[in-house]
């Protein structure tokens, strides 16, 4: 099974292309991932318990041109702005005496090669943030190190598209051009998957 996740709406932003690019996928179960800490948590929990054997995870990176690849989550949640439920974290631990830090245990480096030679506009990031993207991937990362079957996690970054980004439509990104870029990733990872 692949679930294929983005969030909803959140602050100023009243479309998430991170949610939007992955409807356009016909595989796998697509779960839209409340912009709230508490609630994200738990929805990783439950994401892992169905033991998945794919999870790309993606999220909304509204200062990025292009998309990041997340090569790990940290355990802290610290923003000045509030989540969608006005739950605002100064420093909490996502996970009381977890590990200070996950890897994702996809290749990468490798996976954003694949897709910066499928002709995407891609790089590796060392910082998924501390607000809820980062609490989610943290979470499913968690989870996994705990289920008897490991699914294979990742977080992949989105910038702003055409239906969000206004000020300079020049470096924006259309929603079926990160939606192409997710069902390589899918690919790449579905291949890693099988042998």
């Amino acid at each position: 099974m692949w679930v294929l996740t983005g969030f909803e709406p959140f602050g100023n932003y009243s479309v998430n292309p991170s949610w939007e690019s992955v409807k356009g996928i016909n595989e796998g179960e697509k779960i839209r991932v409340p912009v709230a800490y508490d609630d994200s948590i738990n929805l990783a929990r439950e994401i892992i318990k169905q033991k998945p054997e794919i999870v790309l995870a993606t999220g909304l990176s509204p200062s990025s041109r292009e998309l990041k690849i997340e090569a790990l989550a940290i355990n802290i949640m610290y923003a000045n702005i509030p989540d969608n439920k006005g739950t605002v974290k100064k420093g909490e631990q996502i996970i009381e005496h977890g590990e200070n830090c996950y890897f994702t245990n996809v290749p990468f480096i490798e996976l954003t090669e694949h897709l910066q030679k499928s002709g995407f506009k891609a790089r590796v990031s060392f910082s998924a943030g501390t607000y809820v993207c980062n609490t989610f991937y943290y979470a499913l990362l968690h989870y996994n190190t705990k289920s008897e079957k490991k699914a294979k996690i990742v977080f992949i970054h989105v910038p702003p598209a055409d239906m969000v980004q206004k000020a300079d439509m020049k470096q924006s990104i259309k929603i079926e051009e990160i939606t192409r870029a997710l069902k390589y990733s899918l690919e790449f990872i579905s291949r890693l998957s099988s042998l």
